[in-house]
């Protein structure tokens, strides 16, 4: 197996472009100002066991705890 789908196992690749997606909609919401809508996404997916982390640059980066 290569490195990259080793680290992979136990993880979906759907479930990752489903995360991308909801990190989208917030980077969006943020955008128009919409505070609600941004922390009701990281809140859900703090639930999902997602942590998110806002750049200085702009740009989100997210992990699995």
């Amino acid at each position: 197996l290569p490195p990259a789908k080793f680290l992979s196992i136990g993880t979906s690749e759907g479930d990752d472009v489903e995360i991308e997606k909801q990190i989208e909609q917030r980077m969006i919401a943020r955008q128009n100002r919409n505070w609600e809508l941004a922390d009701r996404i990281r809140s859900e997916l703090s639930a999902q066991g997602i942590e998110i982390e806002d750049l200085a640059d702009g740009k989100t980066i997210w992990r699995r705890l």
